[in-house]
C-alpha cells in the first residue's frame, strides 16, 4: 500500500511539532541548558548504561557535571535518635559523623546540598508508586582527596576483601527523610562516576561536539599506552566544560559491568536496585540542577 504524499507531509510535520513542544518544556526547566538525554539502562552482554547529554541555549562560562554513586545503607540507621533537625539526625549516624568530626579536626568542610528528588517504592506489596524525599547530600570527598593521592585512590594494588576493597574511602552521604520528616533512607558511597571504578567501569566518555575523551577500564595488549586508562578519567566524577557557545552539545557517558560490582564490606555483591546515582549540574558555580537515577525495585516476595 503507498502511503498518499501529502498525508505523509502532514504525519511529518506534526511529529516535528510535537518535537519542538518538548524540547522547549524540557528546555525551559534547564535555564540555560536542555537535558536532551538521561540515559540509565540494562543493555546487552550485561552491561549498564549511564550518561547525560546537555545542549547549550546560550553561551556559558563554565558548566559541571558532578557524579555520586551511593549504595542504600538503612540498615545502619536503626535506632537513630529522630528529634531535632534533620542536619542533627544525620550528624548521629556514625559513618557520617565520624566524617564530620574527621572535618572539623582541621580537614576540609563537606559540602551539603538540600534538595527533593522521587523514588519508585512498593506499596502494600502490590503497587508501585513514586514518593518525594528530601535529600541532604554530604560531599566529603575534597578532604579525602586532601588525606589520599590520587595514584592511591585509584590503584589497582589497594588491599582487597573477597569481592571488594578493604577500604574504599567513601565520601559521600546521603540522607532521604519522607513527607512527615521522617530519616527513611540512609546512602553512603562515593563521589565518582561509579563506585569502585577500576573494576566496574568498562568504558567512560566526555564529549564536546566533536572532540571527545574515551577511558577504557582494561588497558593491555599492543598498543595498550596509547589508550587512556580510566584510572585517568577526571578525579571525583567530575567533568568540566568551559567556554561553550550556544548550541554546543556535551556528553558524559559510560557503561558498567553489571558481573564486576564491588561489594559491601567484601560480604556481598551489591545489586543494581540498591544504587542511588546522583548527578549534579552546576553553571558557573552555581547548583542548577540535580538529577537522580534508580532502578525499580523487585517485587517484594509475599509473606508466607
Amino acid at each position: 500500500m503507498r502511503l498518499d504524499r501529502s498525508l505523509l507531509g502532514t504525519i511529518l510535520i506534526a511529529l516535528v511539532i510535537s518535537t519542538l513542544i518538548t524540547i522547549f518544556i524540557v528546555g525551559e526547566r534547564g535555564g540555560p541548558y536542555l537535558l536532551v538525554k538521561n540515559e540509565y539502562r540494562a543493555a546487552e552482554k550485561g552491561r549498564f548504561i549511564i550518561g547525560q547529554t546537555l545542549l547549550a541555549k546560550e553561551p556559558i562560562a563554565h558548566l559541571r557535571l558532578s557524579y555520586f554513586c551511593l549504595v542504600n545503607r538503612t540498615d545502619l540507621i536503626a535506632g537513630i535518635d529522630a528529634s531535632g533537625s534533620p542536619e542533627d539526625v544525620c550528624a548521629r549516624i556514625p559513618s557520617l559523623g565520624s566524617y564530620l568530626d574527621i572535618s572539623r579536626a582541621g580537614f576540609r568542610a563537606p559540602k551539603v546540598s538540600h534538595f527533593r528528588i522521587q523514588l519508585p517504592r512498593w506499596v502494600d506489596g502490590d503497587r508501585l508508586v513514586k514518593k518525594d524525599y528530601d535529600v541532604y547530600l554530604y560531599d566529603f570527598s575534597q578532604s579525602v582527596w586532601q588525606a589520599v593521592p590520587s595514584d592511591l585512590m585509584h590503584s589497582l594494588e589497594r588491599p582487597r576483601f573477597g569481592r571488594g576493597h578493604l577500604w574504599d574511602f567513601y565520601n559521600a552521604f546521603a540522607c532521604l527523610f519522607d513527607e512527615d520528616g521522617n530519616l527513611t533512607y540512609f546512602y553512603e558511597g562515593v563521589a565518582d562516576f561509579y563506585t569502585g571504578r577500576v573494576i566496574s567501569v568498562e568504558e567512560l566518555t566526555v564529549q564536546k561536539n566533536e572532540e571527545k575523551s574515551v577511558y577504557y577500564g582494561t588497558v593491555e595488549g599492543e598498543g595498550a599506552e596509547n589508550v587512556l586508562s580510566v584510572l585517568n578519567a577526571p578525579d571525583r566524577g567530575i567533568a568540566d566544560f568551559e567556554g561553550l557557545r550556544r548550541n554546543d552539545r556535551i556528553t558524559v557517558l559510560f557503561s558498567i559491568d553489571s558481573s564486576k560490582l564491588p561489594s559491601i564490606n567484601g560480604n556481598w555483591a551489591v545489586a543494581i536496585h540498591q544504587i542511588l546515582h546522583i548527578v549534579a549540574i552546576s553553571v558557573d558555580g552555581v547548583e542548577a540542577e540535580f538529577l537522580a537515577n534508580v532502578v525499580e525495585p523487585p517485587k517484594p516476595v509475599p509473606k508466607t
